[in-house]
């Protein structure tokens, strides 16, 4: 006999970034509701692995420019390398990204986390309203970040 069925949905970069920066604002707290399910394994997360380098880029720049402490920026780095998300290669994901950047008018490094919904059929969850808006003109499931329960 099989237990409840278990979500699963995939996240973007701005969501991981919730986990470490301390933003007021009911996004954060779901952001980290959402890591605290997941760690729990009441929900399953993917993404794509570009997701290492968007989280990276964004970290070094906020230390970078003060917004959060420098010696905070490469432990968080290691944080998320180390909760071993699964995820599915850019290499996977190229070609679905380059057609739904042209199909839908969102940038690539967006596309690869559409994609990944899209592939996997699991909604996106972003904070991203662009993103958002694009996936849902398209018909691909998103939900807002906020809106997550």
């Amino acid at each position: 006999m099989s237990g409840p069925q278990k979500w699963h949905f995939t996240i973007d970069a701005n969501v991981v970034v919730k986990w470490y920066v301390n933003e007021p604002g009911v996004a954060t707290s779901k952001a980290r509701l959402l890591l605290q399910r997941w760690l729990n394994n009441e929900i399953g997360l993917v993404s794509p692995t570009y997701i290492h380098h968007e989280f990276a880029n964004v970290m070094t720049r906020l230390g970078r420019d003060g917004h959060i402490p420098q010696e905070d920026v490469i432990p968080a780095i290691q944080k998320l390398l180390d909760y071993r998300i699964p995820m599915l290669s850019a290499e996977q994901l190229c070609q679905p990204a380059a057609q739904l950047t042209m199909t839908t008018g969102m940038d690539y490094y967006d596309a690869l986390y559409a994609a990944t919904a899209q592939a996997l059929s699991f909604p996106l969850i972003t904070n991203d309203r662009r993103l958002q808006d694009a996936m849902k003109a398209s018909g691909l499931p998103v939900i807002k970040l906020r809106e997550y329960n």
